[in-house]
């Protein structure tokens, strides 16, 4: 048991020191040994569960989670963060925010890139909350052997003979070097709400950009409202998609459409769009209101809606801008005679 609590000590002390360094690699890096640490928790704590009911047929017999507590001795992080909310260990707030994370830790590379501009607060709270919740944690059974090797970065954190100096590791000190690490990380909830409102007006600016680049269209008098842009841009995008060429074939009669334009014309007015105003400003308010928040679990709920939300309308007007900023840049080299 020491060599495991030295284990996960270790690990957090080494996301707190990637914490500190401020940059979105080391947070990266920080977000994946804090998540090390709670999974291998979570999992001693199902394991220590199961041993301790099936030591009374009992006790077993009568334990009313019997599938979840087996669910969580497997590899599933989700099943085993589902048995500690049912076990009163993790909180309903803290469970979502875990698997909220948790899926960071699964996309690094992707959403590393996603979400960079917040990611070290982001791994700063994961941080926080993981160590809340494991100072808390019960060691419930203890043993310790003077063979036992701990690592020297976990050293600090075990207790010592006043006299001799050798490790006298006992129960708290894990929920001591929790406490700790926490109290060292000193995380400001403040901040890390602040960079995500930031983080989602920088976002709606782009879009807002992109938005009125297709509306101005690359020509002379190709210029149409805002909401036309953004129903065109979905429409065209609509045509090539296996969606879109699914509700073409059961909605579309021949006489209806003799070219593509025709084609274009008729999906701008059937094909279900979930956009068709202008939503730059309702984003603006959506921002907002994070921004005006004090809860940092519903600021991350809500940061992560908006991008889910999103995605796709963020990535066909920025795609839609693109392709209109290319033929500006054609038309203007085909005027210099290039």
């Amino acid at each position: 048991m020491v060599k495991f609590i030295a284990g996960v000590l270790e690990q957090l002390d080494v996301a707190l020191e990637h914490i500190s360094k401020g940059d979105v690699h080391n947070a990266r890096f920080s977000l994946m040994m804090t998540d090390n640490a709670l999974e291998l928790t979570l999992h001693r704590f199902a394991g220590d569960k199961l041993g301790e009911l099936k030591a009374w047929d009992r006790k077993w017999d009568a334990y009313p989670h019997k599938d979840e507590l087996l669910a969580a001795q497997g590899q599933h992080f989700d099943r085993k963060v589902k048995f500690a909310h049912t076990e009163g260990m993790i909180s309903t707030e803290d469970k979502a925010t875990i698997i909220s994370l948790h899926g960071f830790r699964n996309q690094l590379h992707h959403a590393g890139l996603q979400h960079e501009q917040v990611l070290p607060s982001l791994s700063a709270f994961y941080l926080d909350v993981v160590c809340r919740i494991l100072a808390d944690y019960r060691v419930r059974h203890w043993s310790y052997g003077s063979g036992i090797s701990v690592p020297d970065r976990a050293r600090k954190y075990i207790s010592t003979s006043s006299k001799t100096g050798r490790l006298m590791p006992n129960g708290e000190d894990f929920n001591r070097g929790c406490s700790d690490i926490r109290a060292r990380l000193g995380f400001d909830h403040f901040p890390m709400i602040a960079s995500i409102a930031d983080y989602l007006e920088d976002i709606i600016e782009m879009f807002d950009y992109c938005v009125q680049t297709a509306a101005d269209g690359p020509y002379n008098g190709s210029r149409v409202s805002r909401d036309q842009a953004i129903i065109g841009a979905q429409a065209w995008r609509a045509i090539f998609s296996d969606e879109g060429r699914a509700f073409i074939k059961k909605n579309v009669r021949p006489t209806n459409v003799n070219n593509m334009a025709d084609l274009e014309k008729w999906m701008e007015d059937h094909f279900p769009m979930k956009v068709r105003a202008d939503p730059v400003a309702s984003w603006k308010s959506r921002a907002k209101k994070i921004r005006s928040g004090r809860n940092p679990h519903s600021a991350l709920s809500s940061y992560l809606n908006f991008m889910k939300e999103t995605e796709l309308l963020r990535g066909i007007m920025q795609e839609t801008a693109g392709q209109v900023e290319a033929e500006i840049d054609r038309i203007i080299d085909e005027r210099r005679g290039r």
